[in-house]
């Protein structure tokens, strides 16, 4: 069991983490020299499964902000 303050201050740690992961997959995404070395297929693919990983971390943002805020809304104390 957890309390509702430790709870919350662990899932904005990951809404944090998400949140980078989000800059970095982005930053990369938009570096044509990070694969500049690359034939356009290698690169497709690699743009491709950033693009992907951007897309599935601003979901789990979404999700992570969502929880939090139900949860700061909630009476319940401990989880």
């Amino acid at each position: 069991m957890i309390k509702k303050d430790e709870l919350i201050s662990r899932l904005k740690g990951c809404l944090d983490t998400e949140e980078k992961a989000i800059v970095i997959y982005t930053r990369h995404f938009n570096n044509v020299l990070f694969l500049a070395q690359l034939d356009k297929e290698h690169r497709d693919k690699i743009r491709d499964l950033l693009k992907l990983l951007k897309e599935q971390s601003e979901k789990h943002k979404d999700l992570f902000i969502n929880l939090i805020k139900k949860i700061i809304e909630s009476k319940q104390d401990v989880y």
